[in-house]
């Protein structure tokens, strides 16, 4: 059973509905830019590496290559995920638009599009998690102040 909003409503659901989006649209880049570097074959290269800091604290090339390869699956396990999010995004739009809101849509679609933001921040973190974890304890030392030392520089990434 869906609910509609009374016109007189609708242009200010509508009108937080496009500011959910926005928020939406806006953050879902910002998650999965900084998560993973790696690149499928034939693509252009990416901005930076993800081992680069973990070469800078002295990590062996076994260490790298793990590293490297970590973000690589992190990626490809992502990509579904997000290909998911940006449909309910399109989705959501589309019930936006509508001359009659169905509220239980809407919250449907919000709660299914925050679910896959927040998996998708989840994934990040044990990415990194279990990146940091190849290092030595005197390597996440020296990983540690490097992050710092950017982030003094160059704000929050």
């Amino acid at each position: 059973m869906s609910k509609s909003f009374s016109s007189g409503k609708s242009g200010l659901v509508a009108d937080m509905l496009k500011s959910l989006a926005i928020a939406a649209l806006a953050a879902t880049p910002l998650v999965t830019s900084q998560c993973a570097y790696a690149q499928e074959p034939g693509a252009a290269q990416p901005q930076r590496d993800p081992a680069a800091l973990y070469l800078q604290v002295g990590a062996d090339n076994n260490t790298v290559q793990k590293v490297r390869q970590l973000a690589a699956d992190f990626e490809a396990s992502i990509r579904s995920k997000y290909e998911a999010i940006m449909g309910q995004m399109r989705e959501m739009q589309r019930l936006s638009l509508e001359p009659s809101l169905d509220e239980e849509k809407i919250l449907a679609t919000q709660d299914a599009i925050n679910r896959g933001t927040a998996d998708m921040a989840n994934e990040r973190i044990k990415l990194l998690i279990n990146q940091r974890k190849l290092l030595t304890p005197d390597q996440r030392i020296k990983f540690v102040e490097l992050l710092k030392q950017q982030r003094s520089q160059h704000g929050p990434q």
